[in-house]
């Protein structure tokens, strides 16, 4: 199988205010926001920059002691909890959506 490389573009980026935060999403994807308010939740996925390291792409073993329980020895990293992944597209939440969520500011 041939390894590919896959390129994206970001559409916003999420902004922190204390103990908040919001998505702010660049105007040209906004029209993308329409009818969202329709559905009660919105899965947020997010490029974890501060683990994109030359050391984790070039890694190649992909198990681990796990740090908790009573748990095998040695785990695949996608059977327990690691914060560093072969891909740096992170799920950050699945966010409830609020009468008036606050997707973007003006």
């Amino acid at each position: 199988m041939k390894e590919e490389e896959i390129k994206m573009k970001p559409i916003g980026y999420v902004r922190v205010e204390g103990q908040d935060f919001y998505l702010d999403i660049y105007e040209q994807y906004r029209s993308a926001l329409i009818a969202l308010d329709k559905f009660s939740h919105v899965i947020v996925l997010w490029w974890a920059h501060e683990n994109d390291t030359e050391e984790i792409r070039e890694q190649t073993t992909w198990s681990t002691i796990p740090p908790y329980g009573d748990n095998p020895k040695e785990t695949g990293i996608f059977a327990t909890i690691l914060y560093h992944l072969p891909s740096i597209l992170a799920n950050l939440l699945t966010m409830e959506l609020y009468s008036n969520p606050l997707f973007y500011h003006t």
